[in-house]
């Protein structure tokens, strides 16, 4: 089962994920740890997912973890990055009050997680931030700020490259060969083969 929320003043897309067992992730925790704690209620949450350091993806993370006693989990780059407010952002919004959390799980490309039933694989995706990540689980695709319906993520902000964007959606997303279901960290859901064809990033939606 899939829950989506939109949280904090970014509209940050929060996934719940959960397996027919009780287990559940919770991916990218933005905001509002209020507003996800009874949605995971009676659910063994295992991991909390960050895609990126930046805050409109974390904030909720620590509150989270302390209600649910789940591991943090984030790539080894922005583990670090995500203590910096400049790569963070958090300097961007003066008197926000975060808890900056510490991975319990330091991830890298093709590691997998497991909560329950759930099999989470781990995509290596930078060019948003240094560390950003995407997360298979079956048929879902979950992008954070790499990739979006019709879009990609900004490479303006502290870590970000165009070309490594670029390149980490055309070699490590485009060639998965399957239609998944694509969630990404804002907006609405998309698929995987649909942005092939009409992402004007790569081409795509000509006349």
């Amino acid at each position: 089962m899939l829950k989506t929320l939109s949280l904090g003043p970014l509209c940050a897309n929060c996934y719940i994920l959960t397996d027919d067992r009780g287990h559940g992730v919770v991916i990218d925790p933005g905001a509002s740890a209020w507003k996800i704690i009874p949605e995971v209620k009676g659910v063994k949450i295992d991991y909390i997912i960050i895609t990126h350091s930046h805050f409109d993806h974390f904030t909720a993370a620590v509150p989270l973890k302390k209600a649910t006693g789940a591991l943090i989990a984030m790539s080894e780059t922005d583990a670090e990055d995500i203590k910096d407010p400049n790569k963070s952002l958090l300097c961007w919004f003066d008197g926000m009050n975060a808890e900056i959390p510490e991975a319990d799980v330091r991830l890298k490309d093709g590691d997998v997680l497991t909560a329950g039933d759930l099999r989470l694989e781990i995509i290596a995706t930078p060019g948003h931030s240094k560390g950003g990540i995407c997360v298979r689980c079956g048929k879902m695709l979950f992008t954070g700020d790499t990739l979006f319906r019709r879009s990609v993520g900004r490479t303006d902000l502290p870590g970000g490259d165009p070309d490594e964007l670029i390149n980490s959606v055309r070699t490590k997303l485009f060639t998965i060969g399957e239609d998944l279901a694509v969630y990404p960290g804002h907006d609405v859901p998309t698929s995987l083969f649909e942005e092939m064809r009409e992402n004007p990033f790569f081409g795509g939606g000509a006349g």
